[in-house]
């Protein structure tokens, strides 16, 4: 169930293995190890992606259906936040373009919309 959630966290949020490994500080392969079931993620590890996606823990283990608490799902639900943003918004919220000036973060938006229609193309 673990590798199952967090493949369908990772493709619903957009993020490629090695975006998610970075965070993690290991091989995009290792990852993939998690992803495919053939390793178990540490709790601590399943507590820092919970972190990353904005999920419970319980969510990862397939001990919940419901991604988030009940107050997080009601503060989400209250600011129409699509559900593929909510964990690009918390490594937002993490810091993780801190320092950035708003030019810089309108290129990153640039550059995400390339990448997305790179896809499609």
């Amino acid at each position: 169930m673990v590798s199952e959630r967090l493949k369908l966290l990772r493709e619903k949020s957009g993020f490629t293995k090695k975006q998610v490994s970075h965070v993690l500080k290991m091989t995009p392969e290792g990852y993939g190890y998690y992803e495919s079931g053939h390793r178990s993620p540490s709790p601590e590890t399943i507590s820092t992606l919970a972190e990353y996606y904005g999920v419970t823990t319980d969510y990862i283990h397939g001990l919940s259906d419901t991604p988030t608490s009940r107050s997080e799902d009601i503060d989400n639900k209250e600011l129409n936040i699509p559900s593929e943003l909510q964990g690009k918004l918390v490594a937002f919220n993490r810091g993780e373009f801190e320092g950035l000036d708003q030019d810089e973060v309108d290129k990153l938006a640039e550059y995400s919309a390339f990448l997305k229609s790179q896809r499609k193309g």
